[in-house]
Protein backbone atom coordinates (compact mmCIF):
# COMPACT_ATOMS: atom_id res chain seq x y z
CA UNK A 1 0.00 0.00 0.00
CA UNK A 2 1.38 3.21 -0.85
CA UNK A 3 -0.06 6.47 -0.05
CA UNK A 4 0.54 10.31 -1.50
CA UNK A 5 -1.14 12.59 0.27
CA UNK A 6 -1.19 16.83 1.16
CA UNK A 7 -3.47 18.80 3.11
CA UNK A 8 -4.28 22.32 3.50
CA UNK A 9 -6.75 24.17 6.20
CA UNK A 10 -7.29 27.39 7.71
CA UNK A 11 -8.94 28.65 11.01
CA UNK A 12 -11.44 31.77 10.34
CA UNK A 13 -13.20 34.47 12.74
CA UNK A 14 -16.13 35.48 11.58
CA UNK A 15 -17.43 38.01 13.88
CA UNK A 16 -17.01 37.84 17.95
CA UNK A 17 -19.51 34.58 18.28
CA UNK A 18 -18.40 32.05 15.08
CA UNK A 19 -15.46 30.61 14.06
CA UNK A 20 -14.98 28.57 10.88
CA UNK A 21 -12.38 25.76 10.29
CA UNK A 22 -12.24 24.61 6.82
CA UNK A 23 -9.70 22.39 4.81
CA UNK A 24 -9.02 19.38 3.15
CA UNK A 25 -6.87 16.80 2.14
CA UNK A 26 -5.80 15.43 -1.25
CA UNK A 27 -4.84 11.42 -1.50
CA UNK A 28 -3.59 9.07 -3.95
CA UNK A 29 -3.35 5.64 -2.82
CA UNK A 30 -2.51 2.66 -4.79
CA UNK A 31 -3.11 -0.71 -3.00
CA UNK A 32 -1.64 -4.30 -4.24
CA UNK A 33 -1.96 -7.54 -3.25
CA UNK A 34 -1.13 -10.67 -5.25
CA UNK A 35 -1.85 -14.69 -5.31
CA UNK A 36 -1.27 -17.49 -6.68
CA UNK A 37 -2.42 -21.36 -6.18
CA UNK A 38 0.27 -23.86 -5.10
CA UNK A 39 -1.06 -26.32 -8.14
CA UNK A 40 -0.77 -23.90 -10.64
CA UNK A 41 1.90 -21.29 -9.45
CA UNK A 42 1.73 -19.19 -12.57
CA UNK A 43 -1.53 -18.46 -12.10
CA UNK A 44 -1.10 -15.38 -10.21
CA UNK A 45 -4.44 -13.44 -9.35
CA UNK A 46 -3.72 -9.35 -8.62
CA UNK A 47 -5.54 -7.17 -7.06
CA UNK A 48 -4.86 -3.12 -8.05
CA UNK A 49 -6.91 -0.44 -6.14
CA UNK A 50 -5.49 2.66 -7.58
CA UNK A 51 -7.63 5.38 -6.48
CA UNK A 52 -7.04 9.42 -5.34
CA UNK A 53 -9.65 11.44 -3.61
CA UNK A 54 -10.39 15.09 -2.42
CA UNK A 55 -11.59 14.85 1.20
CA UNK A 56 -13.51 18.59 2.36
CA UNK A 57 -13.90 18.72 5.78
CA UNK A 58 -15.70 21.71 7.56
CA UNK A 59 -16.19 22.84 11.47
CA UNK A 60 -18.34 25.68 12.36
CA UNK A 61 -18.29 27.12 15.74
CA UNK A 62 -20.76 29.11 17.72
CA UNK A 63 -20.00 31.00 21.06
CA UNK A 64 -23.17 32.44 22.18
CA UNK A 65 -22.47 32.54 25.58
CA UNK A 66 -19.15 32.44 27.50
CA UNK A 67 -19.06 29.04 28.87
CA UNK A 68 -20.95 27.48 25.53
CA UNK A 69 -20.29 26.14 22.33
CA UNK A 70 -22.11 24.69 19.65
CA UNK A 71 -20.49 23.15 16.86
CA UNK A 72 -21.29 21.68 13.31
CA UNK A 73 -19.31 19.64 11.12
CA UNK A 74 -19.18 17.48 7.45
CA UNK A 75 -16.05 15.56 6.33
CA UNK A 76 -15.56 13.15 3.60
CA UNK A 77 -13.35 10.28 4.85
CA UNK A 78 -12.62 6.58 3.16
CA UNK A 79 -11.75 3.18 4.50
CA UNK A 80 -9.57 0.69 2.76
CA UNK A 81 -9.90 -3.57 2.16
CA UNK A 82 -7.29 -4.79 4.40
CA UNK A 83 -4.78 -6.91 2.33
CA UNK A 84 -6.24 -10.33 3.61
CA UNK A 85 -9.63 -9.52 2.85
CA UNK A 86 -8.75 -8.76 -0.80
CA UNK A 87 -6.31 -12.07 -1.18
CA UNK A 88 -8.09 -14.93 -2.90
CA UNK A 89 -6.37 -17.44 0.25
CA UNK A 90 -8.21 -19.50 2.63
CA UNK A 91 -7.93 -19.30 6.11
CA UNK A 92 -9.43 -20.60 9.09
CA UNK A 93 -11.13 -18.36 11.45
CA UNK A 94 -9.38 -20.41 15.09
CA UNK A 95 -12.53 -18.85 17.19
CA UNK A 96 -15.39 -20.25 14.25
CA UNK A 97 -13.33 -22.87 12.35
CA UNK A 98 -14.70 -20.79 9.64
CA UNK A 99 -12.78 -21.18 5.72
CA UNK A 100 -12.50 -17.73 4.81
CA UNK A 101 -11.08 -16.43 1.48
CA UNK A 102 -10.68 -13.06 0.53
CA UNK A 103 -12.34 -10.77 -2.65
CA UNK A 104 -10.04 -9.23 -5.12
CA UNK A 105 -12.86 -7.49 -6.24
CA UNK A 106 -13.59 -5.11 -3.19
CA UNK A 107 -13.44 -1.41 -3.74
CA UNK A 108 -13.03 1.65 -0.85
CA UNK A 109 -15.50 2.99 0.83
CA UNK A 110 -16.41 6.67 0.60
CA UNK A 111 -17.90 7.70 3.96
CA UNK A 112 -20.28 11.40 4.13
CA UNK A 113 -19.55 12.45 8.22
CA UNK A 114 -22.34 14.69 9.43
CA UNK A 115 -22.31 15.74 13.24
CA UNK A 116 -23.71 18.35 15.30
CA UNK A 117 -22.69 18.93 19.26
CA UNK A 118 -23.52 21.41 21.64
CA UNK A 119 -21.18 21.98 24.97
CA UNK A 120 -20.95 23.91 28.46
CA UNK A 121 -17.62 24.27 30.57
CA UNK A 122 -18.73 25.39 33.95
CA UNK A 123 -15.26 25.15 35.31
CA UNK A 124 -11.52 23.02 34.36
CA UNK A 125 -12.37 19.50 33.40
CA UNK A 126 -15.95 19.83 33.82
CA UNK A 127 -18.38 20.19 31.25
CA UNK A 128 -21.19 18.69 29.78
CA UNK A 129 -22.09 17.74 25.98
CA UNK A 130 -24.74 16.99 23.63
CA UNK A 131 -23.82 15.51 20.23
CA UNK A 132 -25.38 13.96 16.91
CA UNK A 133 -24.16 12.35 13.98
CA UNK A 134 -25.11 10.76 10.80
CA UNK A 135 -22.80 9.30 8.20
CA UNK A 136 -23.85 7.79 4.71
CA UNK A 137 -21.63 5.15 3.48
CA UNK A 138 -21.23 3.88 -0.23
CA UNK A 139 -19.39 0.13 -0.14
CA UNK A 140 -19.20 -0.95 3.05
CA UNK A 141 -17.32 -4.19 3.35
CA UNK A 142 -19.49 -6.76 5.17
CA UNK A 143 -18.96 -10.67 5.45
CA UNK A 144 -21.43 -12.82 3.53
CA UNK A 145 -21.54 -16.80 2.79
CA UNK A 146 -19.95 -17.24 -0.79
CA UNK A 147 -19.73 -20.58 -2.81
CA UNK A 148 -17.49 -21.23 -5.51
CA UNK A 149 -18.18 -22.84 -8.54
CA UNK A 150 -17.01 -26.40 -8.06
CA UNK A 151 -19.96 -26.18 -4.67
CA UNK A 152 -16.94 -25.13 -1.52
CA UNK A 153 -18.96 -22.60 1.14
CA UNK A 154 -17.19 -20.22 2.99
CA UNK A 155 -17.08 -16.98 4.47
CA UNK A 156 -15.78 -13.93 1.94
CA UNK A 157 -16.17 -10.20 2.33
CA UNK A 158 -18.66 -7.83 -0.17
CA UNK A 159 -19.29 -4.36 -0.72
CA UNK A 160 -22.80 -4.24 0.30
CA UNK A 161 -24.24 -1.10 -1.93
CA UNK A 162 -24.51 1.50 0.44
CA UNK A 163 -25.85 1.97 4.14
CA UNK A 164 -26.70 4.60 6.69
CA UNK A 165 -25.49 5.12 10.38
CA UNK A 166 -27.06 7.78 12.76
CA UNK A 167 -27.16 8.10 16.60
CA UNK A 168 -26.71 10.62 19.68
CA UNK A 169 -23.82 10.60 21.69
CA UNK A 170 -23.89 12.40 25.80
CA UNK A 171 -20.85 12.82 27.88
CA UNK A 172 -20.27 14.37 31.31
CA UNK A 173 -17.28 14.75 33.44
CA UNK A 174 -16.46 16.72 36.70
CA UNK A 175 -13.54 17.03 39.27
CA UNK A 176 -14.05 17.81 42.59
CA UNK A 177 -10.51 18.73 45.15
CA UNK A 178 -10.01 15.85 47.49
CA UNK A 179 -9.59 18.78 49.99
CA UNK A 180 -12.77 20.03 49.41
CA UNK A 181 -14.23 16.31 50.70
CA UNK A 182 -11.84 15.35 53.52
CA UNK A 183 -8.84 17.08 55.82
CA UNK A 184 -6.15 14.99 54.56
CA UNK A 185 -2.93 16.58 54.22
CA UNK A 186 -1.31 13.69 52.04
CA UNK A 187 -4.53 14.45 49.42
CA UNK A 188 -4.38 18.05 49.16
CA UNK A 189 -3.00 17.77 45.76
CA UNK A 190 -5.56 15.41 44.55
CA UNK A 191 -8.73 15.16 42.78
CA UNK A 192 -12.06 12.68 42.47
CA UNK A 193 -12.76 12.44 38.75
CA UNK A 194 -15.90 11.46 37.35
CA UNK A 195 -16.21 10.71 33.43
CA UNK A 196 -19.37 9.01 31.68
CA UNK A 197 -20.64 8.51 28.41
CA UNK A 198 -23.74 7.18 26.53
CA UNK A 199 -23.76 6.75 22.92
CA UNK A 200 -26.98 5.28 21.16
CA UNK A 201 -26.93 4.30 17.28
CA UNK A 202 -28.76 2.51 15.19
CA UNK A 203 -28.05 1.97 11.37
CA UNK A 204 -29.58 0.62 8.04
CA UNK A 205 -27.70 -1.79 5.27
CA UNK A 206 -29.52 -1.24 1.45
CA UNK A 207 -29.13 -3.71 -0.47
CA UNK A 208 -30.45 -1.66 -3.67
CA UNK A 209 -27.84 -2.48 -6.46
CA UNK A 210 -25.28 -5.11 -7.64
CA UNK A 211 -22.38 -6.01 -5.93
CA UNK A 212 -19.33 -8.21 -6.93
CA UNK A 213 -18.53 -11.73 -5.42
CA UNK A 214 -15.35 -14.18 -6.21
CA UNK A 215 -15.39 -17.73 -7.38
CA UNK A 216 -12.89 -19.93 -8.01
CA UNK A 217 -12.61 -21.40 -11.39
CA UNK A 218 -11.50 -25.30 -10.85
CA UNK A 219 -10.21 -25.47 -14.26
CA UNK A 220 -8.33 -22.28 -14.61
CA UNK A 221 -7.80 -21.98 -10.85
CA UNK A 222 -7.97 -18.57 -11.55
CA UNK A 223 -10.62 -16.56 -9.51
CA UNK A 224 -13.53 -15.34 -11.75
CA UNK A 225 -15.86 -12.23 -10.68
CA UNK A 226 -19.66 -12.58 -10.38
CA UNK A 227 -21.97 -9.43 -10.34
CA UNK A 228 -25.18 -10.49 -8.42
CA UNK A 229 -27.78 -8.13 -7.47
CA UNK A 230 -28.00 -6.96 -3.41
CA UNK A 231 -31.02 -8.58 -3.08
CA UNK A 232 -29.83 -11.97 -3.53
CA UNK A 233 -26.93 -11.09 -0.58
CA UNK A 234 -27.89 -8.82 1.88
CA UNK A 235 -31.06 -8.09 3.90
CA UNK A 236 -32.30 -5.23 3.35
CA UNK A 237 -32.64 -2.40 6.73
CA UNK A 238 -30.65 -4.81 8.59
CA UNK A 239 -27.60 -3.29 11.37
CA UNK A 240 -24.41 -2.84 9.85
CA UNK A 241 -21.84 -6.08 11.34
CA UNK A 242 -20.10 -5.02 13.76
CA UNK A 243 -22.19 -2.32 14.84
CA UNK A 244 -22.45 -1.91 18.63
Amino acid sequence: LKVHGAYAGADIQLGSFVRLALGGRYEDGEQLTSAFSTLTPANVTQTVIAEDYLLPAATITWNPVDDVQVRGGFSKTITRPQFRELTPAIFIDDATDLAYRGNPFLRNTRIDNYDVRAEYYFGRSRFVTLGGFYKTLDGPIEEAIDRDLGGFEFVSFINAPSAKLYGFEFEFENTWPVSDLVDWNSMSTKDLVFKTNYTWSTSKVSNQGDVSTSALNPLTRTVDEQVLPGSSVFEDGRALQGQS
